[in-house]
């Protein structure tokens, strides 16, 4: 079907949104290779709009990430942390890469990051406290950072409570 729609669409924006559509329903399959096979196919018809071209570079790192191919996930978010710098799951995902490469400081900076540009969405300061407790010695070596993660903690709270209002 989506094939079909990619043959019949005069449009190359509208021809990458179906493939990137289609990526995204492989992600959910758990297929990230056809996943990523899909993405860059989309990033290959060079879409028009910023939010697709943000969603093939954050998905194509996601993907990455998953398989891990962390370096290549690390380009891709970095990619799309430039198009859009206020969609913080870039920076998560480009947390995620760094930590899968032992750039523990660098992630922990980003897992940080994430959390600011949005403390509803607690994933970012879920892999941080995990990558903490993993990596204890990162507490000991940067002493602000116990503060800084209570703070993100009572963010990610309000935040957390103020949706539910």
């Amino acid at each position: 079907m989506i094939e079909h729609l990619i043959q019949i669409t005069p449009d190359v924006g509208e021809k990458a949104h179906y493939v990137l559509s289609l990526g995204c329903e492989m992600e959910k399959s758990n297929n990230f290779l056809m996943a990523i096979e899909c993405y860059q196919k989309a990033f290959i018809l060079e879409p028009i709009n910023n939010q697709d071209w943000f969603f093939i570079h954050n998905n194509l790192g996601y993907s990455h990430n998953v398989i891990g191919r962390y370096d290549e996930g690390e380009r891709y978010c970095r990619i799309a942390i430039r198009i859009d710098p206020d969609k913080h799951n870039a920076y998560k995902n480009l947390a995620i890469s760094l930590e899968g490469q032992g750039k523990y400081v660098e992630a922990v900076e980003y897992y940080i990051k994430a959390t600011k540009v949005n403390a509803s969405d607690n994933r970012a300061l879920l892999h941080l406290e995990e990558l903490l407790r993993n990596q204890p010695h990162l507490l000991i070596d940067n002493p602000d950072l116990i503060q800084v993660l209570d703070d993100c903690k009572k963010a990610s709270q309000f935040a957390t409570e103020f949706i539910r209002k």
